[in-house]
């Protein structure tokens, strides 16, 4: 197949198209844009002479002949005058046959064209890559005004996102997290409810006085305020650790408090006598220590002090600050069938012992407060004072 080298126009590299597709537009096979091919070049028109009988080609543009004729007279006929251009025929038409016309298959895209800008700052349409059903050679059948239409073609312009949500995030987001500092900050120094079990004040400062006030002594014990065994318990100054509950040889329940003076500067004794003593009669109001069991109060008792966390020494019960002592409480005599019920049982109960907490401001004075706290335990933990001597 003869071809001839063109270069592309729009990258200007060397390509050869075959002469069928001279006067056709025709795909790069480097850059992929269509370029015009030349149109064929005119067919040679027939050159006239013929053979002299020297077996020479006669030409009319060949030098005068060599003649006798000294005196130059000129040929002795008309010679035949050529035209001084010639006349270039006219480009042939491309056929049908000349272009092959490749159709895309149904539901494929036509390349499209966009405008990219050359270092030159010019701007020239750049077709994209070819489908995959088209090749380098693939020609297109145009009809007039289709260069026109591709030339206007302008590359489709991005859609516009919203910047609403950005500006939203901007402004929730700070909000967010400071309202969840302030939230944070109001639940951590919000002011605790504070139950009224929780700050009595001290009915005998002096083991002595008259009374205040008094709150229900069988009041509901807050969560705060209640512990188990060997768990020790906080509350004002002063540290509560119940070590266990002893049922004795005399048929009584003794319960073992482990005290701890945590202030630094205050000496106190962190139960008084006052606190369990209870006389029945018209007036009298039952003690906020006793002995809870489903089936009734157990009231009263009588306390012991012990020097040092071991209770190896009975003493008055002051403790300095940072100093232990062994309380004991016992239930009365008068309780001795109910505590061998409550021993041979499998209930839960709770030991209320009225504390000395330390001080606490009244009305911009500093007055002794009390608080009770609850011991709860099973019945099967009691210990008998056999098998746990003391």
């Amino acid at each position: 197949m003869e071809t001839v080298q063109i270069k592309c126009g729009s990258c200007n590299r060397v390509m050869a198209i075959s002469v069928e597709h001279l006067g056709s537009q025709v795909h790069c096979p480097h850059c992929e844009a269509i370029v015009q091919a030349p149109p064929r070049p005119p067919s040679k028109a027939p050159e006239i002479g013929g053979d002299n009988d020297n077996g020479e080609t006669e030409s009319i543009f060949a030098g005068p002949e060599v003649t006798d004729d000294i005196f130059n007279s000129g040929p002795s006929g008309p010679l035949v005058e050529m035209p001084l251009e010639r006349i270039a025929a006219p480009p042939p038409q491309p056929r049908e046959s000349d272009a092959t016309v490749y159709a895309p298959p149904p539901g494929a895209k036509e390349p499209v064209f966009f405008e990219e800008k050359r270092k030159d700052e010019s701007t020239q349409a750049i077709p994209a890559r070819a489908p995959a059903w088209t090749d380098a050679s693939t020609v297109y059948e145009e009809s007039p005004g289709d260069n026109a239409s591709l030339a206007a073609l302008q590359p489709r312009r991005p859609e516009r996102k919203s910047a609403l949500a950005p500006i939203l995030l901007i402004f929730l987001v700070p909000y967010a997290i400071l309202a969840t500092l302030v939230i944070a900050y109001l639940l951590m120094n919000q002011a605790r409810v504070i139950n009224p079990l929780e700050i009595l004040p001290d009915p005998k400062p002096k083991d002595g006085g008259p009374r205040t006030t008094r709150v229900a002594h069988d009041s509901i014990l807050p969560g705060q305020l209640k512990t188990n065994l060997n768990l020790p318990l906080q509350i004002g100054i002063l540290q509560v650790t119940p070590v266990k509950v002893q049922w004795n040889s005399d048929d009584q329940l003794v319960l073992h408090l482990k005290m701890k003076n945590m202030s630094k500067d205050v000496v106190f004794n962190p139960i008084s006598y006052e606190f369990l003593k209870f006389a029945p009669g018209v007036n009298a109001s039952p003690p906020y220590s006793y002995l809870d069991w489903k089936e009734k109060k157990l009231y009263g008792g009588d306390p012991e002090w012990l020097r040092g966390p071991e209770g190896k020494e009975i003493f008055g019960g002051d403790i300095e600050p940072g100093q232990e002592e062994l309380i004991r409480i016992y239930t009365v005599s008068k309780y001795k069938n109910d505590v061998k019920r409550i021993a041979a049982s499998n209930e839960t109960l709770v030991w209320r012992v009225q504390v000395r907490r330390g001080f606490v401001e009244v009305r911009g004075n500093q007055v002794s407060a009390t608080a009770v706290v609850g011991v709860e335990f099973n019945a099967k933990a009691i210990e008998k004072e056999s098998q746990a001597p003391l």
